[in-house]
């Protein structure tokens, strides 16, 4: 298995997490999207440049919790979009 540097969460701890009111960002890393959008999550393309990432993420504290995901467990965009976050310092 490959080695990460951020933690994969089940759609249960991001439901407890959209439940606890605690602020995070949400970011959909799907190029398309049609459908499965949740609920206060901004499209974040899974290959966005460094300044759309900055500009999306600039009103927030930079160790704000940022959660990614795309259509299914299989689905490597958000895992893409993740690496790019932690690269450029976001947790």
């Amino acid at each position: 298995a490959k080695e990460t540097k951020y933690k994969e969460i089940h759609t249960t701890e991001l439901k407890k997490l959209i439940d606890s009111k605690k602020p995070f960002l949400l970011f959909d890393a799907r190029k398309k999207i049609t459908v499965g959008v949740i609920p206060g999550a901004k499209p974040m393309a899974y290959d966005a440049s460094e300044q759309a990432i900055a500009r999306a993420v600039k009103p927030h504290p930079k160790d704000v919790m940022i959660v990614v995901y795309c259509a299914r467990q299989e689905c490597p965009l958000s895992g893409y979009l993740a690496e790019d976050l932690v690269e450029h310092g976001y947790t």
